[in-house]
């Protein structure tokens, strides 16, 4: 199952003159956006969010507080696989109300569809107590899900709010403003078929309105990703990674930076004498004087057991890195690139993005994308943080060899156009970036006799 991340993106309010308010904050590409928001109107009517993308909203829920609509109205608000946007707009539905809001994003959803587990979803529930409760009697919630849970109620600035970490939520909302105040929290379900319960306590004793949101988690990926690490080398004409195995059907993935001075690549083997095709080559900042980063890949691999990779460098005796992965569930009867969307690019900057070439063939297809740059003192590599990217390839960075690498992947659901965005702390730096992506599809079984090893990074 998809790792599900959840983002805060903190708390917004508008006074009785301004009929709107505002969640500032940067939004990713794909993501899953939901707000909560508390109107103190008198009519329990709710008002509508936008954003400068023209992502769509849904209000998934509304409840007055006690279900006295003279207290307002406490709703919920989602858009699932958004476009990137850094600024979110609720328009009050009376102008002269009060509001409060709190929102968050989360990656690692479904995208492909809309993602709320409708059969799950309970019914909003009020009452007048300290100890609001939501539940819904549905077994069969899908591991992975993910689960907000949200109170308002009119109370002051010194109301407290306690978490039910009982039942396993942790915190995203907890703030007040002008008598409104509204709290909420969070679970990513692991597969249990327990009843969800969302009961968090409020002090002292009041009226409340409390719902629950259900949102089911990407689907379990046919494509598995296996690091196979990370190795350096400078004084020989070779890097060499050793006790390798790989299973029969495989993609195997190198990525390289070599330091030499002409821009050039080197070559790539193995011991069980596969075909490593070019993808991409680039020089940081264009300049070949601060060498070459290149990716390449052998599809339907023969197997490697106990077995050696080795890059030849172009240049004998010059720094230079490289990072492994094998991939199985990718395409192994035609080659599996997707040669739609490769991309190159470099350039001089602290932080680095690269928009691919066009959108993805299939919906389901493995992106990668790889940074090398020039190192600097105490360099900091951040991963992209949108569609659930993560390692491998694996970082490398190594300040005397001059040579940083940062790279990630992730499994997409859609048909859309890649981006890769990485920053790296410190100056801007010489970097080179590319992105590249494979199809999934069916391959040659595994021999029995073939082992796999390593770390899984799926």
């Amino acid at each position: 199952m998809a790792i599900v991340n959840v983002t805060d993106i903190g708390a917004t309010n508008a006074s009785s003159t301004d009929g709107f308010m505002e969640f500032f904050g940067n939004y990713p590409k794909g993501s899953l956006i939901f707000a909560a928001v508390y109107e103190q109107n008198t009519t329990g009517v709710p008002g509508t969010m936008t954003d400068l993308a023209g992502n769509s909203y849904t209000r998934l829920s509304s409840v007055s507080p006690n279900n006295d609509i003279s207290q307002g109205v406490v709703s919920t608000y989602y858009s699932f696989n958004s476009s990137s946007v850094a600024l979110c707009t609720y328009t009050l539905s009376s102008s002269s109300a009060k509001a409060l809001g709190s929102g968050m994003w989360a990656s690692g959803l479904l995208r492909s569809a809309n993602p709320v587990d409708t059969p799950a979803l309970p019914i909003p529930t009020t009452g007048n107590s300290s100890a609001p409760l939501n539940t819904t009697n549905i077994l069969n919630t899908v591991g992975g899900e993910l689960v907000m849970g949200v109170v308002g109620w009119p109370g002051l600035n010194t109301d407290t709010f306690t978490q039910d970490s009982t039942h396993g939520f942790s915190g995203i909302f907890n703030t007040k403003f002008g008598g409104a105040c509204l709290g909420g929290g969070y679970q990513v379900r692991s597969g249990t078929t327990a009843p969800i319960i969302y009961s968090p306590q409020i002090d002292p004793s009041n009226f409340w309105g409390e719902s629950i949101a259900i949102f089911k988690a990407a689907p379990q990926p046919t494509i598995s990703v296996y690091s196979l690490g990370t190795f350096s080398d400078t004084p020989s004409a070779t890097v060499t990674m050793s006790g390798i195995n790989v299973p029969r059907g495989a993609l195997i993935f190198l990525a390289a930076f070599e330091r030499n001075s002409n821009g050039q690549v080197g070559t790539y083997s193995d011991t069980a004498g596969n075909t490593y095709r070019v993808i991409n080559d680039t020089t940081p900042a264009g300049n070949a004087a601060n060498g070459t980063v290149s990716a390449r890949y052998a599809y339907n691999a023969k197997p490697l057991t106990n077995g050696t990779i080795t890059y030849t460098k172009r240049t004998a005796g010059v720094a230079t890195a490289i990072s492994v992965f094998y991939a199985t569930g990718i395409l192994g009867t035609s080659n599996p690139l997707d040669v739609s969307i490769g991309n190159g690019d470099f350039g001089t900057s602290a932080s680095q993005i690269i928009n691919a070439s066009g959108p993805l063939t299939n919906a389901t297809e493995l992106v990668v994308g790889v940074m090398g740059w020039v190192t600097g003192a105490s360099n900091t590599f951040t991963q992209d943080k949108t569609e659930s990217w993560s390692a491998p390839p694996d970082g490398f960075v190594n300040t005397g060899m001059g040579i940083g690498i940062g790279a990630g992947f992730y499994i997409s659901q859609v048909t859309d156009t890649p981006s890769y965005t990485t920053f790296v702390s410190g100056a801007a730096k010489p970097y080179a970036i590319l992105i590249q992506a494979f199809m999934a599809g069916g391959f040659p079984a595994p021999a029995p006799d073939d082992t796999t090893l390593g770390v899984n990074d799926a």
